[in-house]
C-alpha cells in the first residue's frame, strides 16, 4: 500500500491485488493528519511523475491544497479509502479507472466529490450521469482547479465545528504542539530529508537554503535557525497563521520553536472585525463588563470620549409573546478597557423579579441581532457565531427553570449554513414562514454567486464596468451585488429544532434591484407577513435605469404565498416619491400601512401614514398634520397605532386610535424602538435617552407613568462628572422666525469663563436632538470645560414641514444668518461664555457650513479654530461627483449644474477661499461617497497654498461616518 504521508507519493504499479497485500509490510503505512477537513486523491493507472504536464498539474492543485495521494491502481485505493473514517475525500479520477471505481465510490460516505480527468469529455459524461458524486468531465487541470478551490471552501464551513478566532490561542498552538509531537520522527535525519523534500516541490524555498540546512541543521540551535535568514521564518509563520497542518508538521523538526511562538501569538493574534484589531477570545480571562471595571476605580473623573465608547449599548427590547412577562433584548459591550473588540450578545429580563440573564456568550468579534420569538420559549436570530465567521440564523431554547439559573450561557443551535452572510430575517406570527436577505447578483442563486466571486477573486483581475448609475453608493462600489429576500417554510422538529421545510425562494430572482433597499433599510421596517402569513410584502427601489440616482421611487410590492410561483404586484407604482415601510394589521389579513412622500427627489419631504385595505384603496391618515412620521407600529389588537416622529428636537411618541384623538404620551428626550404588550395595548416597551442618559430600556405603563427597566452603564456614570442639565433657548432668526438653540453648561460649573464649542448639524434636514450621541456628544465636549451651543437653524427637520423647506436654495442665507444672531444670542445670555475662546465644528451639511463662514470674515474671525467634517467645499462640483444626485438637484431648487449653473454658485464655498484667515482642522473618510473627500482634499489644498495654519486628519477605512471607536479617539 502507497504512503499518505508525503505532498506527493507516486503509487507502485502492482499487477495484482495479492502482490500488493504480499509487500504491503515492506512499504510506509499512511498517516492521515488528526487536524485536518479533507483529503485529495488522484487515482490514474498512467500517472508518470517525471513528465512535466504531470509537474505542473501539482503545482497548479498545490495552490489549493498541499497534500495530494496518487494512486495507480484502484483497488489498492478503495483499500485505503476503506480505513478512512473522519476525513471528506475529493477525487480526481482518469477516464478508464474512473469508469471502473466510480460506482464503489458512489457508495462511499466518505467521497465527497469526483472530479473525472479525461480526453473525450462527451464520452465519458453519458457513464457519469449516473454517479451523483461526480462534479463534472474535465479535460484540463485549471477547471478541475477552479472547483476544486470553490468545494473545498463549501467544505471547510460544513465540517469545522468551532472557529479558530473563538479559540484561546494558548488551547489552539498546544494542540499543534501535540500533533507536531507526536509525528517528529525518531532519526533527525528521516525528519530533515522529508522536509528537504517538502521543500523543494515549493516554488518559492531557494534550493542552497534548502541545502544549507541538511548539510548543517545540527550545528546550530532550532532558535539560531528560526532567526536566520532563511525560509524557516517566512514557511513556519505561515503556517501558523493559515493553519496549514502540513507546513506545521514538516517542520516538527523545529518543533522546540512553538512554545516561543505561543508566547509571541498569544500576545499579538488579533483579528478585524468591525474595521478594528480585536483580541479574540472566548469569554476568557480578558473579559470584562464596563461595570466590573468602573467599580474597580477608585475616583471620579471628568467624562471623556473614551467613557462614552465604553457605555453598553442596548436596543430593540421584546416581550415575551404570550405574556409579556419577561423581555428579551439585545446588548453591545466594548473591550474594556481598551475599546479593541466589541460583542453583541442577548439578554432576557423578567419583568416581576428583575431578574438579568445573559443568554448567549460574550466572544469578542461575534455579533447577535434580529431576534423573532418562535414559539413561549425559543427564539430565531441572526448572529456571526457560524464557525464560517459569516452571519446566519441561530435558534436559542429557553429552559423553562431558567429564573433559577445562574451564570449560566445557552447554546445556541446553527440553522443555516450558507455560503453568503445573511444580511436581514423576519419571522412569521404562526413561525411557518421567514424572509431573510442575502447579497447576490440578480440572476445567480447563493450557491452560484459565491462561485463567481470565488473565480473573480483568482482571476488575478480588478476592475469595474459601468453602463448605469449608480457607480457607487455610500461607502460600496455597485458591482452587481444585490439585498435580494428570500421566502421559505419553516417548520418544528420532534427534537423541538426549527429547519427548512422547502427550498428558499429569491423573490427578486433576475431584478437588478435591492430589498431592503440599499444602504439603510432593514428587513424589519421594509418586509412585513400579513396576520396569516400567507402574503407578503416589501420595499423595492426603482433601479431599472440610471434615474436611480436622481430620484426617490420606492415603491411596495405584495405576493400572495398561498398560490404556488404567484407574481409580486407593485400597489404604489402610480406614485412616483417615497413609499415604504409596509407593516400588515396584526389581526386583518387585507389591511397594511406605509409612509408615504408625495414630492419625487426630495428625501426630506414629509413622510405619511396611508392605509391599503387590499382592493387598491388608499386612505392617508392625519393628512393635515405637518409633522414626519419616522417609525409605526400596530397595536397587537390592530385597533390603534402608535407613531414615533421627531418634534421640537426630541423623538417623541404619539398613540392614534379610532376612538381616541391623537395623544401624545412620551414628549421628552429620544423614544425609539416600541414594542406593545401582547396582553395590553395600552403598555409599552421602548428605548429612550436624553443629553443627560444614555441609552435605557424603559416600560410605559397604562396609567401614563415610566419607569426605567435597565442599569447596566450605572457604575460607569457613578465614577464621571457630566453636566447636569441642558437648556433649550429661542431667538428671532432669519426672516424674524423663532430659532431654537441648546445650551449644555461646563461639566465644572460656571463660575468661571469657560470656551466655547459652536456645534453645527448635519443634514442639513435634522437637528440636534435631545439624545445622548456616540459621535458627536454635547457631554465630551462641556467634560473638558468647554460651554455648548447647538442652534436648530432653518431647515431643521422637527418644527414642522414648511421649516424644513425653507432651507431650498438657500444653503449659505438663511441657515448662516440663524448661526450668526444664535451666536450673538447664547453669547450675551450667558455670559460666563469667554467670546475670544470659540471653536466652530460641523459635519456633512455642518462641514459645509464651517467652509462657508471661513469665507464670510464678519463670522469667521469670531472663531480661534473651525473644524469641518466630511464637509462640502465646492457646490457645483458636489453637484457631479455625489452618487445619490437628486440629493443636490433638489437642494439647488429642482436644477442640475449645468441647466441653473448660478443655483450651485450662489453660496459655494469655493469662491470665497481668498478671503479665508482662520486656522483648520479637516476630518475626512476615504469611502465617504456622499461628500467625496475630493471635497476635503480640495480645502486643505487651498490652506496650505495660502499658508493658513492647517491639519487634514485623513481615515482610510471610514466613510461617511467615523465608525470605528478608536478613530474617534484620534
Amino acid at each position: 500500500m502507497a504512503s499518505g504521508s508525503s505532498s506527493t507519493t507516486s503509487k507502485p504499479d502492482k499487477s495484482s491485488s495479492s502482490a500488493a497485500e504480499s509487500k504491503s509490510a515492506a512499504l510506509p503505512q499512511p498517516v492521515r493528519r488528526v487536524i485536518q477537513n479533507f483529503l485529495l486523491i488522484w487515482l490514474d493507472a498512467n500517472i508518470d511523475e517525471t513528465k512535466e504536464d504531470f509537474k505542473n498539474s501539482l503545482k497548479h492543485l498545490r495552490h489549493i491544497v498541499v497534500s495530494i495521494t496518487t494512486f495507480k491502481d484502484g483497488k489498492e485505493c478503495c483499500k485505503f479509502l476503506d480505513d478512512i473514517k473522519k476525513e471528506k475525500v475529493f477525487m480526481i479520477v482518469s477516464s478508464a479507472l474512473g469508469r471502473q471505481v466510480a460506482p464503489e465510490l458512489q457508495t462511499m460516505p466518505q467521497i465527497e466529490l469526483i472530479y473525472v480527468f479525461c480526453g473525450n469529455k462527451s464520452y465519458h459524461e453519458e457513464w457519469a450521469k449516473s454517479i451523483p458524486k461526480v462534479k463534472g468531465v474535465y479535460t484540463d487541470i485549471k477547471p478541475i482547479c477552479e472547483a476544486l478551490e470553490i468545494d473545498r471552501q463549501r467544505c471547510d464551513r460544513n465540517m469545522i465545528s468551532i472557529s479558530f478566532n473563538n479559540l484561546d490561542p494558548l488551547f489552539m498552538y498546544t494542540q499543534l504542539l501535540k500533533e507536531a509531537l507526536l509525528e517528529i520522527e525518531d532519526d533527525d535525519k528521516t525528519s530533515i530529508k522529508d522536509l528537504a523534500e517538502y521543500c523543494r516541490e515549493q516554488d518559492d524555498i531557494p534550493e542552497d537554503q534548502i541545502k544549507q540546512i541538511e548539510r548543517e541543521y545540527h550545528k546550530h540551535t532550532p532558535i539560531w535557525w528560526y532567526t536566520a535568514e532563511t525560509f524557516i521564518y517566512s514557511t513556519l509563520n505561515r503556517g501558523l497563521r493559515v493553519m496549514d497542518v502540513d507546513i506545521i508538521m514538516k517542520l516538527g523538526v523545529v518543533v522546540i520553536l512553538i512554545p516561543t511562538l505561543v508566547i509571541v501569538t498569544k500576545r499579538s493574534k488579533h483579528n478585524h472585525e468591525d474595521g478594528i484589531s480585536s483580541v479574540t477570545t472566548r469569554n476568557a480571562d480578558d473579559y470584562q463588563s464596563n461595570s466590573d471595571y468602573y467599580q474597580s476605580l477608585t475616583d471620579v473623573h471628568d467624562f471623556s470620549q473614551t467613557d462614552n465608547l465604553r457605555l453598553d449599548r442596548l436596543s430593540s427590547p421584546r416581550f415575551h409573546p404570550i405574556n409579556g412577562k419577561s423581555i428579551i433584548y439585545l446588548r453591545r459591550q466594548y473591550h474594556m478597557p481598551d475599546l479593541r473588540g466589541s460583542t453583541t450578545t442577548l439578554h432576557w429580563l423578567d419583568l416581576e423579579t428583575n431578574k438579568n440573564i445573559q443568554l448567549t456568550q460574550p466572544i469578542w468579534g461575534k455579533h447577535d441581532s434580529q431576534f423573532y420569538w418562535i414559539n413561549s420559549n425559543a427564539i430565531l436570530f441572526l448572529s456571526n457565531r457560524a464557525s464560517s465567521g459569516l452571519n446566519q440564523i441561530f435558534q436559542l431554547t429557553l429552559p423553562d427553570n431558567l429564573l433559577e439559573t445562574t451564570n449560566t450561557f445557552i447554546e445556541p443551535i446553527q440553522i443555516t449554513n450558507y455560503s453568503l452572510s445573511i444580511g436581514n430575517l423576519l419571522v412569521n406570527r404562526q413561525a411557518t414562514r421567514l424572509a431573510f436577505s442575502c447579497q447576490v447578483y440578480a440572476n445567480l442563486s447563493i450557491e452560484e454567486t459565491f462561485a463567481r466571486q470565488i473565480a473573480e477573486k483568482n482571476s488575478g483581475r480588478t476592475f469595474y464596468q459601468f453602463d448605469k448609475l449608480f457607480i457607487r453608493h455610500w461607502d460600496e462600489y455597485m458591482t452587481g451585488l444585490r439585498h435580494h429576500p428570500f421566502l421559505v417554510s419553516i417548520e418544528r422538529q420532534s427534537n423541538g429544532i426549527f429547519k427548512f421545510s422547502s427550498e428558499p425562494v429569491d423573490v427578486l430572482f433576475n431584478i437588478d434591484s435591492d430589498s431592503p433597499t440599499k444602504p439603510f433599510g432593514d428587513g424589519k421596517t421594509q418586509w412585513s407577513f400579513s396576520a396569516n402569513g400567507n402574503s407578503f410584502a416589501y420595499t423595492r427601489q426603482y433601479d431599472e435605469t440610471s434615474a436611480v440616482a436622481w430620484t426617490t421611487n420606492l415603491d411596495i410590492y405584495t405576493i400572495d404565498l398561498s398560490i404556488p410561483g404567484q407574481a409580486s404586484v407593485c400597489i404604489t407604482c402610480e406614485n412616483l416619491a417615497t413609499d415604504t415601510d409596509p407593516s400588515y394589521s396584526p389581526t386583518d389579513n387585507n389591511i397594511l400601512i406605509y409612509r408615504s412622500q408625495s414630492k419625487p427627489g426630495y428625501e426630506s419631504d414629509q413622510y405619511k401614514i396611508k392605509l391599503y385595505n387590499g382592493s387598491n384603496t388608499k386612505q392617508t391618515l392625519l393628512d393635515n398634520w405637518d409633522r414626519s412620521i419616522q417609525v409605526v407600529t400596530w397595536s397587537p389588537d390592530g385597533q390603534s397605532l402608535f407613531l414615533e416622529l421627531p418634534e421640537e428636537a426630541r423623538n417623541v411618541i404619539y398613540h392614534l386610535s379610532n376612538n381616541q384623538p391623537l395623544i401624545r404620551l412620551i414628549s421628552k428626550g429620544t423614544s425609539r424602538d416600541i414594542n406593545v404588550h401582547p396582553m395590553n395595548n395600552q403598555e409599552f416597551i421602548f428605548t429612550h435617552q436624553s443629553f443627560v442618559e444614555p441609552i435605557n430600556i424603559y416600560f410605559y405603563s397604562s396609567d401614563g407613568s415610566m419607569r426605567s427597566l435597565t442599569d447596566h452603564n450605572k457604575a460607569l456614570l457613578a465614577k464621571v462628572r457630566l453636566s447636569p442639565a441642558v437648556e433649550a433657548f429661542s431667538f428671532a432668526g432669519a426672516r424674524g422666525d423663532q430659532v431654537w438653540g441648546w445650551h449644555m453648561p461646563p461639566s465644572n460649573g460656571t463660575g468661571k469663563r469657560a470656551p466655547l464649542a459652536f456645534l453645527i448639524h448635519g443634514g442639513p434636514q435634522s437637528s440636534w436632538d435631545e439624545a445622548w450621541g456616540f459621535g458627536w456628544n454635547f457631554q465630551t465636549y462641556a467634560s473638558q470645560g468647554y460651554a455648548v451651543i447647538g442652534i436648530n437653524f432653518h431647515g431643521s427637520d422637527s418644527y414642522g414641514q414648511n421649516f424644513t423647506d425653507s432651507i431650498i436654495s438657500e444653503y449659505g442665507s438663511l441657515p448662516y444668518e440663524d448661526l450668526q444672531l444664535g451666536l450673538t444670542y447664547a453669547l450675551n445670555k450667558y455670559p460666563y461664555i469667554d467670546s475670544d475662546r470659540a471653536v466652530a465644528l460641523g459635519a456633512s451639511y455642518g462641514g459645509y457650513m464651517i467652509y462657508w463662514i471661513a469665507g464670510q470674515p464678519e463670522m469667521s474671525r469670531r472663531f480661534k479654530t473651525l473644524i469641518p467634517h466630511n464637509g462640502i467645499f465646492d457646490t457645483r462640483f458636489m453637484g457631479y461627483s455625489t452618487e445619490e444626485l437628486f440629493f443636490t438637484e433638489h437642494d439647488a431648487g429642482g436644477y442640475t449644474p449645468w441647466e441653473n449653473p448660478d443655483a450651485y454658485e450662489r453660496y459655494n464655498p469655493l469662491n470665497h477661499v481668498a478671503n479665508w484667515t482662520q486656522p483648520m482642522l479637516i476630518i475626512l473618510g476615504a469611502h465617504d461617497y456622499r461628500v467625496p473627500d475630493t471635497q476635503g482634499i480640495g480645502a486643505f489644498n487651498a490652506l496650505q497654498r495660502r499658508g493658513i495654519e492647517s491639519r487634514l486628519v485623513y481615515f482610510p477605512t471610514e466613510n461617511h461616518w467615523i465608525l470605528n471607536p478608536l478613530h474617534s479617539l484620534a
